[in-house]
């Protein structure tokens, strides 16, 4: 429910008078006040310290709606929760009224008709006493586009959430830098409306990496009677402050608070340096260094110390607490380990801090694996108060202890035969003196009391269940798989036709981000034009992409002639073929082509005449004859034996004296050509096979043998 804000105001100082006191006794449980409405006001008595109030909230429509608190007199704080008891949102000191900023002002974008807890409390510091609770929904009024280092005035109703836009050209870390002397909340969210970071209840600065090309959504909220405030955005200045000495403060200086101030350390010894920055408006600095392949890795930190090593540069990144629009301070790095050999078992060792913050290390191998303990006792008459800490080979803080053995320490853990870790001793803060450690084997004594913890799988990692001694022996079970990524996305950089694009993938469980390819959409080109092509000439299409407004035309080959229905011309002779014509099917156009095997056949009336087989007394003398109609000049009868040619005659008659037979034989009588080709007749081929037989018996080739001494043989002709 939106209204203006004249209505607003009026309405809120009218439920305020008539707001109605609630008691409620303190309890370990929220206590239920009752339903709120948009609007609505209420008094919450709290009579004993600790106690925990909440409001039931159902809202007729979506919409942001902001509860805060209005005492002059108290420190408060609020929290909205789902109707299963989740915290969405909380605030501590987020609005100024009559004077006190220590108001809570908590905001949400609720859902109509689901159920919301709306819970407030006191701080800690104060028991009892009476505060004002009020719910009003909020208005959205779109204000435009941010420009970088613009100064924008801001005077914003305690009901309104001025929102804005900016869209970065270069990639980079940006500051969104509210400046002024009421309390007012910023909320960044990137294109998907997917709250990025925010503030709430305070000036200062909000800080992100942006991506170029990408618009992104800045909301603020008033947070009481709002005089005139200012908003600004500035891209990171990178200053370089140089190198800094082993025990050399260096001195830092902030001008504005979207600076970020590097320096450069390059260890002479590998060692525990200890760091300190002095100035309360330096944020916690954190190291990095550039590793061979450029990139950035977190060495292993030690409380106030860092272990470096010789041949690798540090780089200390430095910024101002989001409070501070500047300030400065000093940084100093000093080596403060002192390297000691194995550590006898069951012996005592003399230690001397000579300097405050000075740290004696010994390393020890056990050969059997068990508990161990690590004791301190007084030397003399000296008072030491004392610590201590164990390290694995990787020199990762394994436990620490401080007054097991007041005022010193007993360190007892589980080691494992084999490996070497190490022991650093020291005196508690900057104190001085001596006193003696003593390492020994307390395995036989000590009793493991083991803590049970249930390690949730995350995205990438299974879940388990560890099962903990304080002495430091660890065991797991219950091994579950991870989870994986639960992954949403928004565009950073839009496809084209011809273009990829870039999709921002990040997941909403984990800190997991990617950046991801999708390819170009390619283009839609759709016909805009055409003209067909002939059987001769090539045509055209032209098209066009409504994506880009790319034209592009496409060339259609000529058809070519489509000859299908061939007529037969009926003009073959006995030299040639005869041809066929026919019209394309798409023009008028013809095509005449020759009618491959419709040459006319010379001899096609022809007839061949020869006599039928015979059988033939032994050694008679047989002669073939035959004969042909309708055979045209230059062809001619043949007599064949197997493949031989034995006889030529003419185109009429031939004849051939096959003298005496005494065996079988097959004689061929053909119609050829020149070359030998057996010619065809209409209806079949024009050769024909005379078989000769012959009675070869023995009385047969008696009679042949007489028959010859008298010259008296038979004569056979096989004739038509």
């Amino acid at each position: 429910m939106k209204k203006t804000l004249s209505v607003l105001l009026s309405a809120v100082f009218a439920l305020a008078v008539a707001a109605v006191p609630l008691t409620a006794n303190a309890d370990s449980e929220p206590i239920y006040l009752g339903e709120m409405v948009d609007l609505g006001a209420a008094t919450v008595n709290v009579e004993q310290s600790g106690g925990v109030y909440y409001f039931t909230f159902k809202p007729l429509t979506s919409g942001t709606y902001a509860f805060f608190s209005t005492t002059p007199d108290y420190d408060t704080i609020g929290s909205i929760l789902d109707s299963d008891g989740n915290e969405l949102a909380r605030n501590d000191d987020g609005v100024n009224y009559g004077g006190n900023s220590r108001n809570f002002f908590v905001y949400y974008d609720f859902e109509a008709e689901k159920t919301y807890r709306l819970q407030c409390e006191m701080y800690a510091g104060y028991s009892t006493g009476s505060f004002d609770v009020r719910l009003m929904s909020q208005n959205l009024i779109a204000k435009g586009s941010l420009n970088l280092e613009e100064e924008l005035p801001l005077t914003i109703p305690m009901n309104t959430i001025f929102t804005y836009t900016f869209t970065p050209q270069d990639a980079g870390n940006y500051y969104f830098l509210l400046n002024g002397s009421d309390a007012l909340s910023l909320e960044l969210y990137n294109s998907d409306n997917y709250r990025m970071d925010g503030m709430v209840g305070k000036t200062g600065y909000v800080t992100r990496e942006l991506a170029a090309g990408v618009t992104y959504t800045v909301k603020i909220h008033g947070a009481g009677n709002n005089d005139v405030n200012t908003l600004s955005v500035f891209k990171e200045v990178l200053v370089d402050d140089g190198s800094i000495y082993t025990s050399v403060p260096k001195e830092i200086n902030f001008s504005a608070p979207y600076e970020r101030h590097i320096v450069h350390f390059a260890p002479e010894i590998d060692s525990l340096y200890n760091f300190e920055v002095a100035g309360g408006e330096i944020s916690n600095s954190f190291f990095r260094y550039t590793d061979n392949d450029g990139d950035y890795q977190y060495p292993g930190k030690d409380g106030g110390n860092y272990i470096l090593y010789t041949g690798t540069e540090y780089v200390l990144s430095l910024y101002l607490y989001n409070d501070y629009l500047s300030g400065s301070g000093t940084v100093t790095f000093t080596d403060k380990l002192y390297r000691h050999d194995n550590l006898a078992l069951n012996s005592t060792q003399l230690v001397e801090i000579a300097n405050p913050y000075d740290v004696h290390q010994y390393s020890f191998t056990p050969e059997t694996s068990g508990v161990y303990c690590l004791t301190a006792s007084p030397e003399g008459e000296e008072y030491v108060d004392t610590w201590a800490s164990i390290y694995d080979s990787d020199i990762k803080q394994l436990q620490y202890d401080d007054d097991g053995n007041a005022p010193h320490f007993k360190l007892e853990y589980y080691l494992e035969a084999g490996k070497t870790y190490y022991y650093r001793v020291r005196s508690y803060s900057s104190g001085t003196g001596k006193f003696n450690i003593i390492l020994e084997n307390t395995d036989d004594t000590h009793e493991h009391i083991f803590q049970n913890k249930v390690i949730a799988p995350t995205c990438t990692e299974g879940g388990y269940t560890e099962h903990k001694c304080v002495c430091g022996y660890i065991y797991s079970d219950n091994f579950t798989d991870p989870n994986g990524h639960s992954l949403n996305h928004y565009t950073l950089v839009s496809p084209t036709c011809e273009g990829t694009g870039t999709e921002h993938y990040y997941c909403v469980n984990c800190s997991y981000e990617c950046d991801e390819e999708r390819p170009a959409k390619g283009h839609a080109f759709e016909e805009v034009g055409r003209t067909e092509p002939t059987c001769t000439e090539a045509g055209a299409v032209s098209y066009y992409c409504d994506g880009c407004g790319q034209h592009k035309e496409e060339q259609l080959d000529a058809l070519g002639h489509s000859f299908t229905n061939y007529t037969y011309n009926n003009n073959a002779t006995i030299e040639r073929d005869g041809t066929e014509t026919a019209k394309c099917d798409r023009c008028d156009a013809t095509d005449t082509r020759t009618k491959a095997g419709t040459k006319l056949n010379p001899t096609g009336g022809a007839v061949l005449k020869t006599g039928q087989s015979r059988t033939v007394d032994y050694r008679s003398k047989v002669t073939i004859t035959a004969a042909a109609d309708n055979v045209p000049s230059g062809y001619f009868l043949a007599v064949y034996e197997g493949n031989n040619q034995v006889a030529k005659g003419d185109n009429a008659r031939v004849s051939y004296s096959a003298g005496e037979v005494k065996n079988n034989r097959t004689f061929t009588v053909k119609v050829v050509d020149s070359n030998g080709t057996v010619q065809k007749s209409d209806s079949e081929t024009l050769q024909k096979d005379v078989e000769v037989k012959v009675n070869s018996g023995f009385f047969a080739k008696i009679i042949a043998f007489f028959r010859g001494l008298f010259g008296s043989l038979p004569e056979v002709e096989i004739k038509p």
